[in-house]
């Protein structure tokens, strides 16, 4: 699954720069025949993702409660809960847009809240979960070979107790998010 989301997000990805590429050549030809090659962040050497496609993606974000070797343990194993729960919710891997995605995600957050505190149940962790889905502001990062630039992103959040840990995210729509084997 893992090789199978990394290559559904490229090919998303050249997708829908096929169809903006397209677009710009029907509007304005002279333009593109003179336009640079995508650009890539010198930093990261990622292709740099269209600040405006924000709004086409929608991460999932898990934050452990701190930094401590439990803590990002127990973050590990929720993500694994709550990738498993999302993928049992009707609708969801067919969705169109990240807003259906989202739509459906909200209506099933508390299903997912209940997978995650299972888990820290499980676990003797003595904190609660939030489950949250909207606007959040994440900094620049390279996913999958592609640089992902700061913003504001709709997002699935699942917040660990007091939040304060390091955390993982992927790109839930368009279906992206790989985990690594256990």
């Amino acid at each position: 699954q893992g090789v199978l989301g990394r290559h559904r997000l490229k090919a998303w990805l050249a997708a829908l720069g096929l169809v903006v590429a397209a677009a710009a050549l029907v509007a304005w030809q002279p333009w593109v025949a003179t336009r640079p090659p995508a650009p890539v962040d010198a930093a990261t050497g990622g292709v740099v993702l269209d600040p405006g496609a924000a709004d086409m993606l929608l991460r999932l974000h898990v934050v452990a409660h701190s930094d401590a070797a439990a803590d990002q343990e127990a973050k590990l194993r929720v993500r694994d809960a709550v990738m498993a729960a999302l993928s049992a919710i009707p609708g969801l891997a067919g969705s169109g847009s990240a807003d259906e995605a989202a739509a459906l995600i909200a209506e099933h957050r508390e299903i997912l809240r209940e997978a995650a505190r299972r888990v820290l149940e499980e676990l003797g962790s003595p904190y609660d979960v939030r489950v949250e889905v909207g606007p959040y502001p994440y900094p620049g990062r390279v996913y999958e070979g592609v640089w992902v630039p700061a913003g504001v992103y709709p997002s699935l959040r699942v917040v660990l107790g007091d939040g304060k840990g390091a955390n993982w995210w992927c790109v839930l729509f368009p279906p992206a998010c790989t985990v690594p084997p256990a």
